[in-house]
């Protein structure tokens, strides 16, 4: 198994994301829309592209979703980081949290 597959670095991400939000990693596995799930999922899948290189693919294969669910997700964090400076401070302290 390759860097860039291991299990343990998305569950690390997933963990830490979960916890912040006051989530359990399950909850973003759920397939809920409301913005409490929504949210920090898309978050996680930020951080696993941002950090850790891990293909859209493998990340839609995690979480049984569609390679552009997965790529919208990805985009809309992007889009609230150069929007509110706010978000993107707490983004930087959930960074932290996983280095």
């Amino acid at each position: 198994m390759t860097y860039w597959t291991r299990p343990g670095i998305m569950f690390n991400i997933e963990f830490t994301v979960a916890s912040f939000f006051g989530k359990t990693p399950e909850a973003l596995h759920s397939s809920s829309n409301r913005r409490e799930f929504v949210l920090p999922r898309h978050l996680a899948w930020y951080l696993m592209k941002k950090l850790h290189k891990q293909h859209i693919g493998t990340i839609a294969l995690r979480y049984r979703k569609d390679y552009n669910t997965i790529r919208h997700g990805i985009r809309c964090i992007k889009n609230l980081v150069e929007t509110d400076k706010a978000f993107a401070e707490e983004l930087k302290r959930i960074e932290s949290l996983i280095n």
